[in-house]
């Protein structure tokens, strides 16, 4: 009797053993996807982000333009203080920002994903390079936010004698930072095989540079440099963009169509460029109008060719 009692003991609790198992698994199984549902609402989330705030910084630098174009025509345009444009500035800055802060964190969400999978938690170097980046790019904004500030109170004269030298003092902490952050990014750049991305990097931070550095010699009346050598640099980085432009639409591009608004766009910002240097070593204020034109052309044509990019064609977005 008491050997029988053992042996349905025994089997009732090898039965109970797999009972549990199977209900153990069956509820890993609701464990994960219930994380792969939630990894995939965190996703979309911050796609939908990344696609609200960058759309609405394209709008607002659309409207930034508008103000620039009703300055600069209309009869009584003067009276608009450069105060005013303070306000779309500030959300165009921070508009971006913000995608961009949405994007980190869906490169973060994903590279968290990958790190699960391969149960590699001793593994620090994805938090620490996104915990740099989202140092760098929010100090950035807000950088650019005080230059903003103080470029305003320097052309509406409440600050006349500040030199443009001060007023670009966060814009070179700023360019710095970049610095910094594209040497660390560089060995990335490298095994990636992104050698256009080091071009395009290069040339944007050596040619704002050497501009912003001329440009303020001339401004602080340092210099009598005809401005159509001190905007140099800003050719350069157009037409370097302008080259990678065009070398995309051969080399498998899907969206021809978009590169082509992209290409048009960079020309006319080209040619605003030259058109302004001419200006302004020619001294004619009357030209402001066809200027102002042409860039406001230029950045409607260029927002929409990212915004249209961003929404219909993925591969075109995610480039």
């Amino acid at each position: 009797m008491l050997k029988q009692n053992l042996i349905e003991n025994n089997n009732e609790h090898g039965d109970n053993r797999e009972t549990t198992n199977l209900i153990i698994k069956e509820k890993g199984k609701t464990y994960d996807k219930n994380k792969l549902n939630e990894f995939l609402d965190n996703i979309q989330n911050c796609e939908d982000k990344i696609k609200l705030f960058y759309t609405l910084a394209y709008l607002i630098l659309i409207l930034f333009f508008t103000l620039l174009q009703i300055k600069f025509s209309v009869k009584n345009g003067e009276e608009l203080r450069y105060y005013y444009f303070l306000l779309p500035a500030f959300s165009f800055t921070l508009a971006f920002s913000f995608s961009l802060n949405y994007f980190l964190k869906l490169k973060q969400l994903i590279e968290e994903k990958e790190e699960d999978e391969l149960s590699n938690k001793n593994n620090r170097n994805y938090s620490m390079g996104n915990f740099l980046s989202y140092i760098c790019l929010n100090f950035i904004s807000f950088a650019i936010c005080i230059f903003f500030v103080l470029l305003v109170l320097k052309l509406d004269n409440f600050l006349k004698d500040l030199s443009l030298s001060i007023v670009n003092i966060p814009l070179y902490i700023s360019l710095g930072i970049v610095f910094f952050f594209f040497l660390f990014i560089f060995p990335a750049f490298l095994a990636n095989k992104f050698y256009w991305g080091i071009i395009l990097f290069t040339s944007y931070l050596v040619n704002i540079v050497v501009f912003l550095i001329l440009l303020s010699i001339r401004i602080d009346q340092q210099t009598n440099l005809k401005y159509s050598k001190i905007f140099i640099p800003i050719y350069l980085a157009i037409i370097i963009q302008i080259i990678y432009s065009i070398y995309r639409m051969f080399v498998g591009i899907k969206s021809l169509l978009l590169k082509i608004l992209e290409t048009i766009a960079l020309l006319g910002f080209l040619g605003t460029a030259i058109y302004f240097s001419y200006i302004k070593d020619n001294e004619d204020i009357t030209q402001r109008y066809n200027i102002s034109i042409i860039a406001l052309i230029s950045v409607i044509i260029f927002s929409l060719e990212k915004i249209i990019g961003l929404y219909y064609e993925s591969d075109y977005s995610n480039e």
